[in-house]
């Protein structure tokens, strides 16, 4: 009996600390970089099964395609190169995005979880 009763205290242990993935979320817009690669602050979905309760920031690497849809708030369809205007050290302050992924992904703090997420959509969430 006290075998069976390790096992489901584990079993539900570990249960409550793994991740799913995710299909999208919603961050901060911070920056283009080089070869249509979006700087994303991502902390809340990278922390979102956090029990260390840990205050460091995550940054997520974001690929833009032809195909990525990049919206403002309003609807109106924005080029990569608008983007270069949105960033934070222009306009003094991130913006909120919400991602919309090619594909699920298991986002966390772990660095390889966070490079190369490709988006399907990004949309501005205020201006």
């Amino acid at each position: 009996m006290k075998h069976l009763t390790v096992f489901f205290i584990l079993l539900s242990l570990a249960a409550c600390n793994t991740t799913a993935p995710v299909k999208s979320f919603e961050g901060y817009f911070h920056s283009v970089e080089p070869e249509d690669k979006l700087s994303i602050g991502c902390s809340d979905v990278a922390k979102r099964n956090d029990t260390d309760g840990t205050t460091e920031g995550y940054m997520c690497e974001v690929l833009v395609t032809d195909e990525t849809v990049i919206q403002a708030t309003n609807g109106e369809n924005l080029t990569i190169e608008d983007l270069v205007g949105l960033e934070v050290e222009t306009v003094g302050a991130p913006l909120g995005v919400e991602i919309v992924l090619s594909e699920e992904r298991d986002i966390n703090q772990s660095p390889e979880s966070r490079l190369g997420l490709m988006a399907a959509e990004v949309v501005f969430l205020k201006e």
